[in-house]
């Protein structure tokens, strides 16, 4: 034999095929033979295949051996029977030749398709010669890089009767393929070890980048927030209470941006960094009227003047004032701290409450409406007097002006305009009711009109004679208050002087005096009662302050009636009281030691400042 070659075959004594399971093609048929008879020696059987594995290419041949014929086996000193021969070729089978390769060690190797069909054919079919049948393959190993580099694909081959993939042959496949440590995949790497089957698996994967993040806006006020119900509360809900408008003061932040980032790069497998995509950039809002930029920060924006904010994305305004286009339903009753402006109506049964000013450029119909500054109506107010409760009213700390106002209630400390006329009013001002004084009819139709200065009018009641009441100055509960105001500070201004001259004289000596049957410190008893006592003449002073506005002076206590008066007028100026009972026309009206006194009108509104 070769050297490296293994050899199975048949072995010529008869003694050795009968005991060797590595004799292929043919079957023990020995049988004991009874002990009395000799039988002569067997020839030796014909074996018809024999098998060659060459250890170093690892292959395995299948050698078809020739079969003799019929003449040769008739030779004399033939060893072979020709019908042994044909029984044996006979003999071999597909399944046959699978059991022996198997039981010969050499079933894990790899055989080709049909190989050992085609050998079982060439054996049966008497075609002598040496065939390739199965080859011996170690366990394979590739490992490939995916285009984008973003992972790595290993892929092994099974082996065939050969050696599993080994740690050194891992090794070796990461390295050729050029995969970083950092992305590589431990546990995918470990089903590689000793592995004899074929299996796809992902061995490593990019680190990705982490993209960076946008920009963001922060809008930090609302121009207007929903009010919040209580629906579990057993009061009605007022469904005209629908939005608090928002004020900032200076130096509120409205809005600010923050940056977009750069984002973290990633690691492709082959340890080539990730470039990251960079957030998108965002502008902040356009800088508009009563807003700036932080000092400190230009991705701030602040106010600059306290005031409705209006902020958006594409711009961001502080108004001084809150602008409406009407008050309604979609914007409900109005409380700001600051002037507003309507720009059309106000609705039915809805309330307007400002502490600046509030501009109407419409009609007021059925509202109420307050103001810290002027109420001024470009249009009319219509209200009603059911029950006699007026179901709109006015009030204001400084002037109201509307083109006519109906059934209302109004009370102003400043002064009242009114171009047409007021009907059926309850009206309270304290400095000056002036009506049609440039233009318009000018007449105060019925109701109660009280005024603690100076009334201009065109026409004062109506032709139906509707009863209509006129009162100047007559608001005497304040001359009271102010004159028992004046008496109390008087007292009070007594006392801290008296404690004063105490104060003065016990602070030049330290030893304590007898007060009442108390001993006491009088420094500091005295200093706490005079500063006491100080404090309260301060309110005194505000509050006197305060009553002089609402007392009037007399000599601006009349009423220039341009056209005419109406009979069932009545008319006070302070404690004079008359009642008109014929028409009377251009006529002032004043109080003087007799009582009311009627001058006649020879140019314009006689007196007006």
């Amino acid at each position: 034999m070769t050297a490296g070659l293994f050899m199975s075959s048949a072995s010529d004594s008869p003694s050795s095929r009968s005991s060797k399971q590595a004799s292929p093609g043919v079957e023990n048929n020995r049988h004991e033979a009874p002990p009395a008879r000799r039988d002569p020696p067997e020839r030796p059987q014909f074996i018809p295949y024999r098998f060659e594995f060459d250890e170093d290419k690892g292959l395995l041949w299948g050698h078809a051996e020739e079969k003799p014929t019929l003449e040769q086996c008739n030779e004399e000193g033939s060893p072979y029977q020709f019908t042994e021969v044909e029984r044996n070729i006979n003999r071999v089978t597909l399944p046959k030749l699978q059991m022996e390769l198997e039981q010969l060690g050499w079933g894990e190797l790899f055989y080709p398709r049909n190989s050992l069909d085609s050998f079982v054919r060439k054996v049966k079919q008497n075609f002598p010669g040496r065939y390739q049948l199965a080859e011996r393959k170690h366990a394979g190993l590739k490992i490939t890089v995916s285009n984008d580099r973003k992972s790595a694909r290993a892929q092994t081959t099974q082996a065939w009767g050969g050696m599993a993939i080994s740690d050194e042959a891992i090794a070796l496949a990461v390295d050729k393929a050029r995969l970083d440590e950092r992305c590589t995949i431990p546990s995918a790497l470990a089903k590689l070890r000793n592995c004899k089957i074929a299996i796809d698996v992902i061995v490593a994967e990019a680190k990705p980048a982490v993209d960076g993040d946008d920009a963001l806006i922060k809008i930090n006020v609302n121009s207007k927030k929903t009010v919040d119900r209580d629906v579990d509360s057993l009061e009605a809900i007022d469904m005209h209470e629908v939005f608090d408008y928002t004020v900032v003061d200076e130096g509120e932040v409205l809005a600010e941006k923050i940056p977009a980032s750069e984002g973290e790069p990633g690691l492709d497998v082959l340890g080539k960094a990730i470039k990251p995509k960079k957030g998108k950039d965002l502008k902040l809002p356009k800088k508009g009227d009563g807003v700036d930029y932080h000092p400190e920060n230009k991705h701030v924006l602040i106010a600059k003047i306290k005031g409705h904010p209006v902020v958006s994305p594409s711009q961001a305004k502080v108004d001084p004032v809150l602008t409406l286009k009407s008050v309604d339903l979609s914007s409900g009753n109005i409380d700001y701290d600051g002037t507003v402006i309507v720009t059309g109506n106000v609705r039915s049964g809805f309330e307007v409450k400002a502490t600046g000013d509030i501009f109407v450029k419409g009609f007021v119909n059925k509202s109420h409406l307050s103001a810290g500054g002027s109420i001024f109506i470009s249009g009319g107010v219509q209200g009603d007097s059911g029950d006699n409760e007026h179901s709109s009213s006015f009030s204001a700390k400084g002037n109201i002006e509307a083109k006519f106002i109906n059934q209302s209630k109004i009370h102003c400390v400043g002064e009242l305009h009114v171009k047409e006329y007021l009907l059926g009013c309850d009206t309270l001002a304290l400095s000056k009711i002036s009506l049609g004084e440039k233009s318009g009819r000018g007449a105060i139709i019925g109701g109660v009109t009280k005024c603690n200065g100076p009334i201009y009018v065109k026409k004062l009641g109506s032709e139906a004679y509707i009863s209509t009441k006129i009162e100047l100055g007559t608001v005497s509960a304040a001359q009271k208050e102010l004159e028992k105001t004046k008496l109390k500070r008087e007292r009070r201004v007594a006392e801290s002087q008296q404690l004063g001259q105490i104060l003065e004289k016990y602070r030049q000596s330290d030893t304590p005096t007898l007060v009442g049957k108390l001993t006491v410190d009088k420094a500091r008893k005295i200093e706490e009662t005079f500063l006491a006592i100080q404090k309260i003449i301060e309110d005194y002073d505000a509050h006197i302050h305060a009553l002089q506005a609402l007392v009037p002076d007399a000599d601006k206590l009349y009423i220039d009636v341009q056209h005419r008066i109406y009979p069932n007028v009545s008319i006070c100026i302070n404690d004079a009281c008359q009642e008109i009972e014929r028409e009377l026309s251009k006529v002032r009206i004043e109080k003087s030691e007799q009582g009311l006194q009627f001058q006649a009108l020879t140019t314009g509104l006689k007196g007006q400042a």
